[in-house]
């Protein structure tokens, strides 16, 4: 499975739901998560362009895609968006970089 990672923006609705009733999010994503065959890894609250980040692991970007229309369809945020502004982040490690580079070329350019 890979490692996602997910930037939001709280609309103003759902910033006044949160003020008049504080309710912890997390268990909601990471069902939503799970429904998908992924695991939430964290969700993080920023300050700045982004609302919050959520961290999950999931088996491929197809599946990150539809968790990301899934979460906003929920309106849970206006959007969960890539860096890029339309979607996620496919984060690796560095133990999966390194054997990204070792791994031996079957075809020259």
């Amino acid at each position: 499975m890979a490692i996602y990672m997910f930037k939001g923006t709280y609309t103003q609705a759902s910033i006044q739901a949160m003020v008049e009733n504080p309710v912890d999010r997390t268990a909601l994503i990471s069902k939503a998560c799970e429904s998908f065959g992924g695991k939430l890894l964290n969700v993080f609250m920023a300050f700045g362009e982004d609302d919050v980040i959520v961290i999950t692991e999931l088996p491929d970007d197809v599946t990150a895609a539809a968790f990301s229309a899934q979460i906003a369809l929920r309106s849970l945020s206006r959007c969960l968006k890539r860096h890029t502004r339309n979607g996620h982040v496919f984060l690796q490690s560095i133990s999966m970089v390194h054997s990204s580079v070792l791994k031996p070329v079957r075809h020259s350019c």
